[in-house]
């Protein structure tokens, strides 16, 4: 939540023509970025996450759908190693990051009923559908709120891409709530396209 409050803070700053104090808050991240980089390499050396990563869990507990044949790169567990390790196994990491997001904004899962499945997905597309119409057609996109609700959407798809699809879909409903907002909004759209084109 803060680093996308924070984010959505230095676009608004650029979109309101605000090139001081977005300059400034730039500079401020450039330099906080090596201690953060510091501290990260502090958490990796405690977590080994290559290891982590390459046990290829696309859905949290869920073995039977995993990625495997990772090349682990034995080396210290800092960001370079990382970095290093995600080159060397790019495609495996690709090709589950989009599992990943997939199982997390569906929500279906191999282990649901098919009605149960299908319910989902009939409500994904009504949904999704509605709140694409609703992100393009919102009002005020400068506006701080609705800048937020992007970053959060982007961070949270993100992070789940990064890690993995929990097992009974609770990360997925911190944002299906904003999705709701775009929902209203493309809904709200539409049945005023029908209201003008009655008179």
């Amino acid at each position: 939540m803060i680093p996308s409050l924070f984010l959505s803070f230095i676009v608004w700053l650029y979109l309101n023509n605000s090139p001081k104090v977005f300059w400034v808050t730039f500079f401020i991240i450039c330099a906080v970025f090596y201690p953060t980089t510091s501290i990260l390499n502090i958490f990796l050396a405690d977590t080994n996450i290559q290891s982590s990563i390459a046990k290829g869990w696309i859905i949290w507990g869920y073995e039977e759908i995993n990625e495997s044949n990772y090349k682990i790169y034995d080396k210290d567990n800092d960001l370079i190693s990382l970095l290093i390790f995600i080159k060397n196994n790019i495609y495996l990491i690709i090709n589950s990051f989009f599992k990943k997001v997939w199982f997390f904004l569906a929500r279906v899962r191999p282990y649901y009923s098919e009605i149960h499945n299908l319910y989902i997905m009939i409500f994904n597309i009504i949904i999704y559908s509605l709140a694409l119409i609703g992100l393009f057609k919102i009002n005020s996109k400068n506006k701080i709120g609705v800048i937020l609700i992007y970053i959060l959407i982007v961070i949270f798809t993100l992070t789940t891409g990064l890690t993995y699809a929990d097992w009974d879909s609770r990360f997925s409903l911190y944002i299906i709530p904003l999705f709701f907002i775009f929902a209203g909004v493309g809904f709200s759209k539409i049945c005023n396209m029908k209201k003008n084109k009655h008179l």
